[in-house]
């Protein structure tokens, strides 16, 4: 009996120190996980009056005066501005706080200033986006401080940084006569060329300005006092925005504000993670159903928001940002019913089906039951029967 009594003690000793063990592993790991999240870089927002006090502030009290007046003539449009993410890593994690300034161009160009702030500091920068015509991730971007002055300069190719056509201390923008060179590419020469020159952008041999530096760098040393042991600038925009060499940078930086007949552009437009079902379905109807896709982007870009500034109520939709909330709840209706009801022929949906669909759903005829289901209402009806039903 004092044998078994014991060995129970003993066995009930090694539980105990095995327990422990456990335990203390666990908290070691969580303790790294706490370090790991600690260690990261974490930028916010700023609200919009903070935002916009220092940027007025910073930018009038630049000694160059002819930036000044540049700076002071953007169309900036703060009531209009949203807080979006800039950039998210293993490093980093930036929000950043987007206006956007209305740029007059016939050019597929956009520009914003981006706010940030850490630890009580605020940061802005004027960040201008000139888009190419080959896809939705191939621009020029110029990143600008609030002096004026080019900081960063990139140029994407279907996602991936490419080198400029030279480097040197000038930029050209070599075109037809009368645009065919940029002595200094600062604020008020970039609008005044895409405000004047009407050569298409495809065209431009641009040549880079600022020398090549190593990623994470800024060549005016610019942006927010990092340390030096992270290495980390806010800014930095140097890698690809997607594959192995992707540092988390937000495809919608680069992307224009008018929605593309694509599967990433559509899916950026709802708010969509690239994992999710409906991106996955996006992207095949990008091979098979291109003419829908066609409706849903137009359907979109139909349906942005306007300014709240009466000043700004004749801005083209092309420089305005935000979609109704509305529209994208129901086009995401649409395209569930669509998933949901693989036998539904929507090869022949266009803008015209999906806007008096719209208003058959929303708003029934008096003499209809109101329709709150679209899989339902899907998978009763085929395109022969929308024109029956004075539909399409």
């Amino acid at each position: 009996m004092f044998k078994f009594k014991y060995l129970k003690i003993m066995k009930n000793n090694a539980l105990k120190f095995i327990l422990i063990f456990l335990i203390i592993i666990v908290s070691c790991e969580k303790e790294n996980v706490r370090d790991n999240f600690s260690q990261k870089e974490l930028f916010n927002a700023p609200n919009i009056s903070t935002a916009q006090d220092f940027f007025d502030k910073k930018s009038q009290t630049t000694s160059n005066f002819i930036n000044k007046s540049s700076i002071n003539s953007l169309l900036t449009d703060w009531q209009y501005s949203k807080i979006i993410k800039y950039k998210s890593n293993s490093e980093v994690d930036i929000d950043i706080l987007y206006t956007p300034i209305y740029l007059n161009t016939s050019k597929n160009a956009k520009a914003f200033i981006a706010s940030t702030e850490q630890n009580g500091t605020i940061d802005s920068k004027i960040i201008f986006v000139l888009q190419k015509s080959t896809n939705d991730l191939s621009a020029y971007v110029f990143i600008y401080n609030l002096d004026g002055m080019l900081e960063f300069e990139y140029n994407f190719e279907d996602g991936q940084v490419v080198p400029f056509t030279e480097n040197q201390n000038t930029v050209s923008l070599k075109t037809s006569a009368g645009c065919q060179e940029l002595p200094n590419l600062t604020t008020e020469e970039l609008m005044e060329w895409l405000q004047r020159c009407t050569v298409a952008l495809d065209e431009v041999v641009v040549i880079g300005q600022l020398p090549e530096i190593d990623a994470g760098d800024s060549a005016s040393g610019g942006g927010f006092d990092i340390p030096s042991s992270t290495q980390i600038n806010p800014w930095d925009y140097s890698d690809d925005i997607n594959g192995p060499n992707s540092n988390g940078s937000n495809p919608l930086i680069i992307m224009p504000n008018e929605v593309s007949a694509s599967g990433l552009s559509i899916r950026m437009a709802l708010g969509l993670p690239s994992g999710s079902l409906i991106s996955h379905w996006l992207t095949q109807q990008s091979n098979n159903n291109q003419n829908l896709l066609n409706a849903i982007a137009q359907f979109l870009n139909n349906n942005k928001v306007p300014s709240p500034n009466p000043l700004f109520s004749n801005i083209n939709s092309s420089q305005l940002i935000s979609i109704e909330s509305t529209a994208v709840d129901y086009i995401l209706n649409i395209i569930n019913g669509l998933m949901n009801n693989p036998q539904f022929d929507s090869s022949d949906i266009d803008l015209d089906t999906l806007e008096l669909l719209e208003d058959y759903y929303v708003d029934p005829p008096a003499s209809r039951d109101e329709i709150t289901d679209m899989n339902e209402f899907l998978s009763c009806i085929n395109t022969s029967q929308l024109n029956k039903m004075g539909i399409q």
